[in-house]
């Protein structure tokens, strides 16, 4: 005989927006069209593996995205993250195909440890001197589970997706894979 005190919907953790000591999470703005409340398909078992090896990154991929020149200086990085409200970026040579990556946190080690050689020259530090020289970056025919790996296995938030030649399409995010994932179960997101 079951105890009914104790019912899978009674449980802390069964309830969709509780927290681990149980309380609800206040609801978001952005989490209500979700109906969190139920499973979004009832019938039958969603089979991410096989989606994600038959998706691909340029589908997937953010294509809203601006790439950085070499020799941008650091200022206008700053203003370009502000206005575009990015964290990071492509960094391209004169024919756009992708020869590092800048993020916010390379501008932060610039800060901390000035690059030996702009400093001594008296010039401005660019961004060719603080990115991120061997980026990881995926072709647009990669199938998602590759941009899975990559990001999990580098600790990354980001990567560029790139065309055969190496130029760079745009890129993709762990904000774009989770919206994946979330579309892929069925929910409606805005």
């Amino acid at each position: 005989m079951s105890n009914p005190a104790v019912t899978p919907a009674a449980t802390p953790l069964a309830t969709p927006l509780a927290n681990a000591s149980g309380r609800a999470h206040p609801p978001r703005r952005d989490l209500d069209t979700l109906a969190l409340d139920r499973p979004p398909r009832a019938a039958g078992r969603v089979d991410l593996r096989e989606a994600a090896t038959v998706a691909t990154t340029g589908e997937v991929m953010s294509r809203a995205h601006a790439n950085v020149e070499v020799d941008a200086t650091v200022e206008e990085l700053c203003a370009f993250f502000a206005d575009r409200q990015v964290h990071a970026a492509p960094v391209v040579d004169g024919e756009g195909k992708l020869i590092g990556v800048v993020s916010e946190a390379d501008i932060v080690r610039s800060h901390v440890s000035r690059d030996a050689a702009a400093t001594q020259a008296g010039g401005p530090v660019t961004v060719g001197d603080i990115m991120t020289k061997v980026a990881h970056a995926l072709p647009e025919s990669a199938p998602l589970a590759y941009a899975f790996g990559l990001l999990a296995a580098c600790g990354l938030r980001q990567a560029p997706v790139v065309t055969d030649d190496g130029r760079v399409l745009g890129m993709i995010t762990a904000t774009d894979l989770l919206r994946w994932v979330a579309r892929d179960l069925g929910y409606v997101l805005p």
